[in-house]
This record gives C-alpha cells, sequence and structure tokens, in this order.
C-alpha cells in the first residue's frame, strides 16, 4: 500500500459560483503549485474562515469545543490525512494521540480541516489522491494568454474538447477562481492521461 502523502496549507475560502450556498475551501501544496478544492457548506466554512483569519469569538464554536474536551483529556490532534474521494466528495481521518494510544477517527474532510486549523496540526493528502485530484495553479501561464482572451466558440461540451482546449478552459477557471469547474477539467485531463 502507497503511504507516500504531501502536506496541504489552507489557502482561501469563497462562495461557489455554481451553488451559491455553498463554499471552496483551497488547499494548496506546501512549497508547489497544485491546489485542491473542497466543497463545503456555509456553517463550516465560517468555522474555517474565523480561523483563517485568527478572529477570537467571545464563545467557543463546534470546533473550538471539540478541541477544548480533547484537549482536556489530554488527547492531541496529530495530524488529518485526506485519504480517499468518491463521487464530489472528500474523505479525511483524524489522527489522535493520548501518549499511550494512537487513533485514526473518519471525519468529513471540513470538521478534519477545521479542528487542524485550531490545532495547528499539519494537514496531508495521499500523493496518489493528490496526483489524481490537484489542479495544476502553474498551467495558467503555460496557456497562450491570446487564447484565454478569445470569446468561446458555441459551447461544446467537455468531453468532445481536445486536450488543448481544455488546457484553456482550465486556465480560464482558475483565474477566475471557479474551482469547482477547475476540479471537473482536472479530473477529465488525468482520466485521458490514465487512458493513454
Amino acid at each position: 500500500m502507497n503511504t507516500e502523502r504531501v502536506q496541504l496549507e489552507a489557502l482561501s475560502i469563497s462562495q461557489s459560483e455554481v451553488h451559491p450556498q455553498l463554499y471552496v475551501l483551497l488547499l494548496a501544496e506546501v512549497g508547489g503549485n497544485r491546489r485542491v478544492p473542497v466543497v463545503v457548506s456555509s456553517k463550516d466554512a465560517m468555522e474555517i474562515a474565523l480561523r483563517m483569519d485568527n478572529v477570537v469569538v467571545p464563545r467557543p464554536m463546534t470546533h473550538d469545543l471539540m478541541l477544548n474536551i480533547a484537549t482536556s483529556f489530554d488527547v492531541r490532534v496529530e495530524e488529518v490525512v485526506i485519504n480517499h474521494f468518491e463521487c464530489g466528495i472528500f474523505f479525511s481521518t483524524i489522527k489522535l494521540n493520548n501518549g499511550t494510544y494512537v487513533k485514526e477517527v473518519e471525519s468529513r474532510t471540513s470538521d478534519a480541516v477545521s479542528l487542524a486549523l485550531r490545532a495547528n496540526a499539519p494537514i496531508y493528502i495521499s500523493a496518489h489522491l493528490l496526483e489524481k485530484v490537484a489542479i495544476d495553479q502553474s498551467l495558467i501561464g503555460n496557456v497562450c494568454a491570446e487564447d484565454c482572451k478569445k470569446e468561446d466558440s458555441p459551447v461544446v461540451e467537455l468531453e468532445h474538447m481536445n486536450d488543448h482546449q481544455l488546457d484553456i478552459c482550465l486556465a480560464k477557471a482558475l483565474a477566475s477562481e471557479n474551482y469547482e469547474e477547475a476540479a471537473v477539467i482536472q479530473q477529465l485531463l488525468t482520466k485521458r492521461k490514465e487512458q493513454k
């Protein structure tokens, strides 16, 4: 089993352009160009954004409470690992340590990230999964600027576009910070690469 993994950091959180009631948490590869967009609810987005902005609230939020309970029992949040992606949903584990036992607990990725941010614990993703779901931010520079400025020709389904056209669409999606669309395009490009 491949246990290689890559560290991520929370980069930004923004409202989804496709579903206004949802948000996109953008996780960035530490020391690299790859980005992982994770769709989260508005409540989760608020808790993550408060922590990312170091906002102190008068009473503990849900993830503050979780961390307070854990630390009161001498349990430390060691790390979070995003280890699976299926049907548009990321699955994660939280590694807990009380000095005697180490346990891994399954978690929603939004909860795991929110808890990791509060505990100053590292966030990882399996290297294999990162290859499949990551969006390479450097692709923007690889696509001709003139191509990005051109008006779109009649709408063509993504599956019918060639790789160069998909690269252009990916660059446009990244430039406009539409990470959901970028993720779909990246997954299609990855799938094509695997089939070659």
